[in-house]
């Protein structure tokens, strides 16, 4: 049962230290911050919406990865 738990621990902070953290804000041409945009990483298909302020957080990205930003609307 120990073993079982060390590898768990050691599973569980293996995203921090190899993966990164994409941040940014959607904005309109206006600068208007656009909330629920779709933030999408092409290159390792994490994905997330942004807030009420625009702001987003994609994580497990790295320099060089595709992202696709996009938003419906009617």
């Amino acid at each position: 049962m120990k073993s079982k738990i060390i590898v768990f621990i050691l599973l569980a902070n293996c995203g921090h230290i190899f993966g990164q953290e994409l941040k940014g804000r959607v904005v309109d041409v206006f600068n208007a911050p656009i909330e629920n945009a779709y933030v999408f990483n092409v290159t390792s298909n994490a994905h997330t919406h942004s807030d009420l302020n625009g702001n987003f957080k994609v994580t497990n990205s790295k320099t060089g990865d595709t992202v696709q930003i996009g938003i419906l609307g009617f």
